[in-house]
């Protein structure tokens, strides 16, 4: 590797961390809200059991709506490994669309 990069270059090459971000803030959303879902023990109370299960969707929806965003920023960018980027838009994208129907839908 060169280390002697024209500007061009290196404006090129911005280091991928909003990419690797729009992928892992979901991914860390679904594993806390499944953490916190499966921590207590309903004991057979259906409202401690729906509680859970709500808590457990709003971190996921919650790391899908960061995820989407730092998707947006990374393409705007214009970072390296620009696929990760896509992949990020199409899965928190995946996740967020049925959240606004039923939210338009109510």
């Amino acid at each position: 590797m060169d280390s002697a990069a024209t500007p061009g270059q290196a404006a090129a090459e911005k280091p991928p961390r909003w990419n690797i971000v729009s992928v892992a803030v979901p991914l860390l959303g679904a594993l806390v809200g499944f953490i916190q879902a499966s921590g207590g023990s309903s004991g057979g109370n259906m409202g401690a059991a729906m509680g859970a299960a709500i808590a457990f969707m709003a971190f996921v929806v919650l790391g899908s709506v960061v995820g989407f965003i730092a998707a947006i920023i990374a393409v705007a960018r214009s970072e390296r490994m620009a696929w990760v980027s896509v992949i990020g838009l199409l899965l928190n994208g995946a996740v967020l669309l049925p959240v606004v129907f039923f939210l338009l839908k109510g």
